[in-house]
């Protein structure tokens, strides 16, 4: 039995412009955008510096609430309950790191980590939401 694999290869090999096809068939499920803010030092005008977060860019994503168990924290004499997302990139399509934040719509989310599920078809960062 021969296999013919040039159909394939023509589906999913690289496009054009010398990416995987894939990730532009991926990219194009991603249908929200998020805005990336990173913490950065500015003077306070009272010669001190502060944090504030400038945007540096947006990205196509999806997200969604992270399987992982939420958790209850107090805050200003109050319970709140924590809950962390899962957010999908298409690798190489944004610069993520530790301190940064992402905003979708109105939500805010501080970046926990980088999944360990995160590879080269999908690269994902687990975050918390602020409320």
């Amino acid at each position: 039995m021969t296999v013919i694999l040039s159909p394939v290869l023509a589906r999913w090999g690289a496009g054009a412009d010398g990416s995987p096809k894939a990730n532009r068939a991926l990219f194009a499920t991603f249908l929200v955008i998020a805005t990336v803010l990173r913490k950065t030092r500015v003077p306070d005008g009272s010669g001190g510096q502060t944090d504030t977060y400038a945007s540096v860019a947006t990205a196509a994503c999806n997200f969604e609430r992270a399987l992982i168990r939420a958790r209850e924290q107090e805050q200003f004499e109050r319970i709140e309950n924590m809950s962390y997302w899962d957010f999908s990139f298409v690798p190489g399509s944004v610069d993520v790191r530790p301190t940064d934040r992402l905003v979708v719509g109105t939500r805010t989310f501080e970046v926990v980590a980088r999944g360990l599920g995160s590879s080269t078809v999908v690269l994902t960062i687990i975050c918390m939401e602020i409320l």
